[in-house]
């Protein structure tokens, strides 16, 4: 794309915003798990997980096109490391909303029949910690889809959700 140059910050505009809350029916369950992800990253950093969810080759343009980001002035030297936490809802129950909404989209778009046996369980997950005891189990399957590296790149994003602790 030719106005993103790798220095900017991913930000979801009220649009994306809007978008993810009604469901939106322009956002495929990659694009939707993208948008849910990319929040306060940098852009090599969202383009590895756009790889990682195997989102198609233009996610990065659409999500643009639609107006549903834009990007921010790069963070501070040092910054970097705490950009993926600003993004992570504050409260525990927004945070548990968010990380069962991004284990269901992973798992819905990763597992095929058996992604609706495993959303079965996070149905019955009430907490945090129940959710993400589950994640050894996606994480094997979604090894087994899309390779370790980057299983292992959305098991950090994941954990750093399950993880992020309000210091207000």
């Amino acid at each position: 794309m030719e106005t993103m140059d790798d220095s900017g910050i991913f930000r979801r505009t009220q649009a994306g915003q809007s978008a993810l809350d009604a469901r939106d029916k322009r956002l495929t369950p990659r694009l939707r798990a993208l948008m849910l992800m990319a929040e306060g990253k940098p852009i090599a950093q969202v383009a590895d997980i756009a790889q990682a969810l195997g989102a198609p080759i233009d996610a990065l343009e659409r999500i643009f096109a639609l107006r549903f980001f834009d990007l921010a002035a790069t963070a501070p030297a040092g910054a970097a490391d705490a950009a993926p936490q600003a993004s992570v809802p504050a409260g525990t129950f927004e945070r548990y909303r968010a990380a069962s909404g991004m284990v269901r989209e992973i798992a819905a778009d990763t597992l095929g029949l058996r992604g609706f046996f495993f959303m079965l369980k996070v149905e019955r997950c009430a907490t945090l910690d129940e959710l993400e005891s589950l994640l050894p189990e996606l994480m094997r399957s979604l090894a087994k889809q899309k390779g370790d590296k980057n299983a292992a790149l959305l098991e950090a994003q994941l954990r750093a959700m399950f993880r992020h602790e309000n210091n207000e």
